[in-house]
């Protein structure tokens, strides 16, 4: 016995979340029908093949996702040396400076906000720190030797 386009949109709907009664609704059966239809072994197994294939698209989707956090945290020590030079250049608006120093300081926060704890992974995890150390390290002894700071004081 094939499944009915009834049952197919029954399954459609229980599958994106709606309950019994919505499931009949959109089917155009009652809702005992629907319950009735959940007894049976060959609904049964297209409602779970439907939400297999709904769960491996969402976790491609989440995989997808993080890979692209991944690549971008990666590329973001090309960025973070931007500012860095930004920041460091004598020559470049004392607001600009300011600015770029901001943005670094807030770089490690908005970074592991954007992540989630295991989706670094633990060589990079050691490396990154090391080198946020090193930039807190740089930042603060250019904060110090900031002219604008020194006029200030």
């Amino acid at each position: 016995m094939s499944l009915s386009e009834k049952q197919l949109i029954a399954i459609e709907k229980l599958v994106m979340g709606c309950n019994h009664q919505e499931a009949a609704n959109a089917a155009g059966v009652a809702r005992s029908t629907i319950y009735r239809w959940c007894d049976h072994e060959e609904f049964q197994e297209a409602l779970k093949r439907a939400k297999e294939r709904i769960l491996k698209g969402h976790s491609q989707a989440i995989d997808s996702y993080k890979q692209a956090l991944l690549e971008a945290v990666k590329h973001s020590s090309d960025c973070i040396n931007v500012l860095l030079e930004i920041a460091k250049n004598p020559d470049t608006r004392t607001s600009d400076r300011l600015k770029a120093v901001e943005m670094l300081l807030q770089q490690p926060q908005k970074l592991m906000g954007l992540l989630a704890e295991n989706a670094v992974f633990p060589e990079e995890r050691l490396a990154q720190e090391q080198e946020e150390r090193i930039r807190k390290q740089q930042l603060e002894a250019m904060l110090i030797a900031s002219p604008f700071l020194a006029k200030n004081r």
